[in-house]
């Protein structure tokens, strides 16, 4: 009986993890001459900010800090921008430049931590408060597909 006890609390914890993981969290490009920062940070919950809005035809320097890496996170793939890296620990950048305006999403290396960009035409024009009021990093389907693959969670979740 305190084996299944044990069970329940876990698997109710996992949720608590997974629905804190894919909270919309929104981070806008920093502008400076012609590129445009971005800044995340990974921890074992997922990306930090989670949802980026950029401009489109500015150079994008994305600077990630890597600091509770594990199985599930330690590897991004936006494939809209033919993008596939590992995560180290500390600071780490990597550059692309987005050219048409639009959603595009980017994922650890097994699709189970959602992220997206949001690419507008101009940032100073965009309407931010309505874009973080509909923020949203849902992947369809279910939001950790193959998520057994990993080892980091119980087993079933």
């Amino acid at each position: 009986m305190k084996k299944v006890i044990i069970l329940i609390l876990i698997g109710i914890a996992a949720l608590f993890s997974l629905n804190a993981a894919q909270k919309a969290e929104l981070g806008v490009a920093d502008i400076q001459s012609d590129t445009q920062v971005i800044k995340m940070s990974v921890d074992r919950y997922g990306w930090h900010p989670n949802i980026f809005v950029i401009q489109k035809d500015i150079p994008v320097v994305w600077e990630i800090e890597g600091n509770e890496l594990n199985g599930c996170n330690n590897g991004i793939v936006a494939q809209d921008f033919e993008l596939k890296f590992d995560l180290t620990d500390g600071k780490q950048m990597q550059k692309f430049t987005p050219v048409s305006s639009g959603e595009y999403k980017f994922s650890c290396h097994m699709n189970m931590i959602p992220g997206k960009f949001i690419v507008v035409d101009d940032l100073q024009k965009a309407d931010i408060k309505m874009l973080e009021a509909n923020a949203n990093v849902n992947i369809s389907g279910n939001p950790m597909p193959g998520c057994t693959k990993c080892g980091s969670c119980p087993k079933g979740k």
